[in-house]
């Protein structure tokens, strides 16, 4: 578990939507303690799966934790299972009260590594952004409006800034037609989507 760093890029965690964080920044300390304490203290349903792991012990094979190497280090980046990860973190902080076979289960957490193989059709941004749209967008535990709108935000200005170097956000039908079908919207109701949560990022920004 201590190879394993929470994701600040996650849309359901709202720490990447005014930014997006490289990879040299995302070892830092101070940034992985802001995502476990988001994750661990804020709105994310942490307590129950704290209370389960910590009766059962982790169940291996129950969900798949999906993780990508860190560019220029041995650890690993959590692309799903952030929730998981944290609420491992919680009880290995807090062990003294954990039965044998709860410990037990923690010592290593089997996961899937993603590897992408490189190409000049799609980034690993659009592979990753596909892989989680796969699980959340319909999947059983649906990403909320926000965070939709975050994915579709980033997804569609990737696109941008790749196709017509632009530096600052606009719409083109020929990026945005795209990015519809791709995930299965009119385009009026993604351009809406969009447009809404840059307003509210931007006030979230403000605050």
């Amino acid at each position: 578990p201590s190879d394993l760093l929470l994701d600040p890029n996650n849309p359901r965690l709202q720490l990447g939507w005014s930014k997006n964080y490289e990879d040299s920044e995302i070892d830092s300390a101070d940034l992985q303690d802001s995502i476990y304490q988001t994750i661990v203290k804020g709105k994310h349903r942490t307590d129950k799966l704290i209370n389960s792991i910590k009766r059962q012990g982790f169940i291996k094979g129950s969900n798949d934790v999906v993780v990508r190497k860190l560019t220029g280090s041995k650890k690993y980046v959590v692309l799903e299972g952030n929730r998981r990860t944290a609420s491992i973190r919680y009880l290995l902080n807090n062990k003294k009260d954990l039965a044998p076979h709860v410990k037990e289960s923690l010592r290593a957490i089997p996961v899937k590594i993603f590897k992408y193989q490189k190409n000049s059709i799609h980034s690993i941004e659009d592979v990753i952004d596909v892989l989680f749209g796969i699980i959340h967008l319909e999947g059983p535990e649906p990403w909320g409006a926000m965070e939709s709108g975050a994915y579709y935000n980033r997804a569609y200005e990737r696109e941008l800034i790749r196709q017509t170097k632009a530096r600052y956000f606009r719409w083109d039908d020929s990026i945005g037609v795209p990015l519809a079908e791709r995930v299965n919207k009119t385009v009026p109701a993604l351009k809406k989507v969009i447009g809404i949560f840059r307003v509210y990022a931007k006030m979230k920004k403000k605050k």
